[in-house]
């Protein structure tokens, strides 16, 4: 069974009533009861579960996503010569889009010359903050408005465009279950701003800044990586550890411990041994 505990927490802008809440406890925890291994997608998910679900660690099985092509990327910006940072992901309010856009705010004002793109489907309005337009001008104001780009949901190719032109990628996330746009953007040899939440520090912290989440100190690290050259060599090598063949062998020893009649993942492949 593969399953992803992203977000299985109450939150700060009420998306889940108490009954909704429940539920999302619940039902994955009748499904987890009889699961031979669960396959999660990061070692923060794989806890998250363990704790949450009370699923035996050795039944507890880790699959980190890879990264798929994005086809022919266009060879000019989607944007022109206007630099810019992006997010990217459906921004329901868990992605903190508000932190972002204060900490590019911030950015902008101490002198970072880029705009924002937000790539990705507006997702669900924010209780406390609203619907998408409306947090963008309640936070960055009138003045930096027409600098904040919404393209909404675009072809893989087209996302691979705006990928390959960004000058950052910021993510602010509350909670991800791994965060794939991490890799996807180190990929292109974009540097990426992460927040201190989650998988975050084991998914970014190797290759870029995990600060703390304050407009402050993202504003810092998003300027940092702005001005200097990334190592664009060492950000492609480090996307490119996130193979197919790694993220489907662990299925495959799954497979295989069950035909073997092993009680369990870690009981056929052994101590020691990640499955």
């Amino acid at each position: 069974m593969l399953y992803e505990a992203a977000f299985l927490e109450k939150t700060p802008w009420g998306v889940y009533s108490a009954y909704s809440f429940r539920q999302a406890l619940t039902v994955p925890q009748r499904n987890l009861e009889g699961a031979y291994a669960v396959v999660c997608l990061s070692e923060h998910g794989r806890a998250r579960t363990e704790r949450l679900f009370k699923v035996p660690s050795e039944r507890l099985v880790l699959a980190p996503p890879s990264v798929l092509g994005f086809g022919a990327v266009a060879p000019s910006s989607p944007l022109g010569a206007r630099p810019y940072v992006m997010q990217v992901g459906w921004f329901h309010p868990r992605k903190d889009v508000t932190l972002g856009l204060a900490a590019w705010r911030d950015a902008v004002e101490s002198g970072l010359d880029a705009d924002l793109v937000l790539v990705g489907a507006e997702g669900p309005p924010d209780r406390n903050y609203g619907p998408l337009p409306r947090r963008v001008l309640d936070v960055v104001g009138h003045e930096l408005f027409e600098r904040v780009h919404c393209p909404g949901s675009v072809p893989r190719r087209v996302l691979g465009s705006y990928y390959a032109h960004a000058s950052a990628l910021l993510m602010t996330s509350l909670h991800e279950g791994f965060g794939l746009p991490a890799i996807e953007a180190a990929s292109f040899g974009v540097p990426i701003v992460a927040v201190d939440r989650s998988s975050m520090p084991e998914v970014v912290g190797p290759i870029g800044p995990v600060v703390a989440p304050t407009p402050a100190a993202i504003s810092a690290a998003l300027i940092e990586v702005c001005t200097q050259a990334p190592d664009r060599d060492a950000l492609r090598k480090y996307a490119a550890s996130f193979s197919v063949e790694r993220q489907t062998a662990p299925f495959l020893d799954v497979a295989d411990a069950i035909a073997a009649g092993a009680s369990s993942p870690a009981a056929f492949i052994g101590p020691g041994e990640d499955v």
